[in-house]
């Protein structure tokens, strides 16, 4: 290096030494530093020959303390880049020693530094650290406040995209939070404000359900659908983001009942998605969606349909949605399969098989599901009228009347006892 060079740019050498560091070549960082305390005696080159120094000694020897000397750069050269940048240095290992544990007094002098510095990339720096420091606090709207800045502030900054990722981290626990305490407007004022950023980090499916109950809570379904319709059409060229925003979208639509809507997207997403996850609950509501709007050769077509998905609950519903529609033989194939199944819903398919069959006329089978349904309180009474009324068919009065007896004793709705007490009045009478 010539000497004149060193005149005319001595602050260049300190960069250099600083830059040689962060890249690991030590060895040529000593070699400029050498130059750079013999030659040089401008305070700002100094300060950062003495800085480069510093960080050049504990990558070599991390036993050697520096704090003392990044204390005597701030001291002896102050309003210089050195001294922010041995402040910053000095910071971070106050933060790292406690294990990121909220300092007031560190989040203070970030915040002083990313103010005040007369350099830009320390200012840089310090304001990404600040907002860093809140978030592994748990101080998520504060993180969430400062990122925001640090991005519309800090366009070209090497540190935006770390911003980026952390705000992107950030933004749904907050969301979660403020649903989870009852603030619905604040979350929905973030999805709206950080729609784009959200998509490109991708959206967990319990997430997307709170944040629909929470605009549902408000009043404000139809605005709930934009932002699910934003995000849905942001989400253009993201199929596994698309495919996660359908199911809350359709349920918001089907819940305020806008059947019609409902249905279209849930056709669009078979469409799209005819194996998606979520193709059991959305192919659900399309059945659901298509009832309500009393559109019977629809219905009769979903629910024929060869390659429709089939679950639990699917079967459930088409065995209910048959019964309706006065198939009762479709209820008896349906119903054999979900008797298999465990709980309420087995429970209910015995009851409109063995009513599928009254009405069919095979009371035999039909008698004999009834007496299985007597375990089962809720089918009690219905149970007790169906067996009363089959005993009449096979003319067996005495037993109708002990059963329709019995339901009179034992029933606790008023309904059943009532048409219980008028059918003995006509036993009395014949």
């Amino acid at each position: 290096l010539e000497k004149s060079l060193i005149y005319r740019h001595p602050r260049s050498l300190g960069h250099a030494a600083v830059g040689l560091v962060r890249t690991g070549d030590f060895n040529m960082a000593k070699e400029v530093l050498t130059i750079l305390e013999k030659q040089v005696k401008e305070p700002q080159a100094r300060a950062m020959g003495l800085y480069a120094h510093a960080l050049v000694d504990d990558q070599l020897d991390p036993t050697v303390a520096i704090e003392g000397r990044l204390h005597s750069i701030r001291q002896d050269y102050p309003d210089t880049e050195a001294a922010d940048r041995a402040w910053l240095v000095l910071l971070d290992r106050q933060v790292l020693a406690s294990e990121g544990q909220e300092s007031a007094g560190a989040l203070v002098e970030y915040s002083t530094i990313a103010r005040r510095s007369l350099v830009r990339e320390v200012r840089q720096e310090a304001g990404f650290k600040h907002a860093l420091l809140l978030y592994l606090n748990g101080r998520l709207s504060e993180s969430i406040d400062a990122l925001s800045t640090f991005r519309r502030g800090n366009f070209r900054s090497s540190l935006r995209a770390e911003a980026t990722a952390l705000l992107a981290e950030a933004l749904p626990a907050q969301i979660k939070q403020l649903i989870d305490e009852g603030k619905d407007m604040e979350a929905l004022v973030l999805v709206e404000r950080h729609r784009s950023l959200l998509l490109q980090k991708g959206l967990d499916t319990f997430f997307l359900y709170d944040l629909a109950l929470s605009m549902n809570r408000l009043g404000l379904w139809e605005r709930a659908v934009r932002v699910y319709l934003y995000l849905l059409e942001g989400a253009d060229q993201r199929p596994d983001i698309a495919n996660q925003l359908y199911l809350p979208l359709i349920r918001l639509y089907f819940d305020n009942m806008e059947y019609g809507l409902a249905e279209r997207y849930a056709k669009e997403y078979f469409e799209r998605f005819s194996l998606g996850e979520d193709r059991f609950r959305i192919y659900e509501y399309w059945l659901k969606a298509v009832h309500a709007q009393k559109k019977t050769e629809s219905l009769l077509f979903l629910l024929g349909r060869p390659d429709r998905p089939s679950d639990d609950e699917l079967e459930a519903l088409a065995c209910e949605l048959y019964w309706e529609l006065g198939d009762y033989e479709m209820v008896q194939r349906l119903a054999i399969r979900i008797k298999r199944m465990d709980g309420d819903l087995a429970w209910r398919a015995r009851y409109l098989q063995a009513e599928s069959l009254y009405r069919l006329g095979r009371f035999r089978q039909a008698h004999s599901l009834y007496q299985d349904l007597e375990q089962q309180a809720f089918y009690l009474e219905p149970s007790l009228y169906r067996q009363a009324r089959i005993q009449l068919e096979w003319n067996q009065r005495t037993r109708a009347a002990t059963l329709l007896e019995q339901l009179l004793e034992d029933g606790k709705h008023e309904g059943w006892k009532a048409l219980a007490q008028d059918l003995l009045n006509d036993l009395g009478k014949r």
